[in-house]
């Protein structure tokens, strides 16, 4: 903001002296506003948190920074979907469920990003959806992908593990006459059916949607991943950020452990 730091500095010693430490109430007017005649750069976008500390906050996005999530979340989809070193199945037309909230939060941002610049399908369509409320996206989504299958899964871990439950205690179970009138749904059914019947135990979401990635966010998905591979087949693959700093840190290929990524957020450092 021009009102903290009114004119660029020459030096980062001018820098330190110049530039006062500053809490969010020093940029809570003008962002909250959103008053762009307020900011060193336009924004190209407008994101809004999710208010967990009592206020929501909108937080400018520029088009530099935008490219950066951009380029982050792709290398989210790759190493989410790779099995080793170099492994590469992330590729143009890969179907991407995502149970995320939508535009203005971050995690939306980021659904509208990833399927243009990379080529992914996004489920449910975005452009269909933007205004459903999120316990409809997440029904749709999965009503969409037990049609036309899906290849990787962001959600909530809290998501995946309670439908991962529901199908272990029998209530993913549908009648058959409603599987006749949507027959991909049935050759889908029949197959996650004849999987679980060879291994000896109910019908597991891992049955019906042998993904290539599982995308987790939520801080207990260390604590649930024996669970999350039994449901889902998959190691799930973690990141942590904000909508104020973006993706902060990723796992690798390996699915353990976190990777810094300081160029999203280099202040935090």
């Amino acid at each position: 903001l021009r009102r903290i730091l009114p004119a660029v500095p020459g030096s980062i010693e001018e820098f330190r002296r110049a530039t006062p430490l500053t809490t969010w109430e020093d940029y809570a007017e003008a962002l909250s506003r959103r008053r762009e005649e307020d900011l060193p750069v336009k924004p190209a976008a407008w994101a809004m948190t999710s208010g967990r500390s009592g206020i929501p906050k909108w937080i400018p996005y520029t088009d530099g920074f935008i490219d950066e999530l951009a380029a982050t979340s792709l290398a989210v989809v790759i190493l989410a979907c790779a099995r080793s070193r170099g492994d590469v199945r992330a590729r143009p037309g890969l179907r991407v469920l995502l149970n995320l909230p939508s535009p203005p939060y971050m995690t939306g941002l980021l659904m509208e990003l990833l399927g243009p610049r990379f080529g992914a399908v996004i489920i449910p369509p975005p452009d269909r959806y933007r205004d459903a409320d999120f316990q409809t996206k997440i029904r749709e989504g999965f009503r969409i992908a037990l049609e036309d299958g899906v290849d990787l899964l962001s959600s909530m871990t809290s998501v995946l593990i309670r439908m991962g439950e529901s199908f272990a205690e029998g209530s993913g179970k549908v009648k058959l006459s409603a599987l006749l009138r949507r027959p991909r749904v049935l050759a889908r059914m029949a197959a996650g059916w004849l999987r679980a019947a060879r291994a000896g135990r109910k019908v597991l979401p891992r049955d019906l949607w042998p993904l290539k990635g599982l995308a987790c966010y939520g801080l207990d998905t260390g604590i649930y991943r024996e669970k999350l591979v039994h449901y889902w087949g998959c190691e799930p693959f973690e990141s942590y950020g904000s909508t104020e700093t973006g993706v902060l840190a990723v796992s690798s290929w390996r699915k353990r452990d976190l990777t810094f990524m300081p160029r999203a957020g280099y202040l935090e450092f």
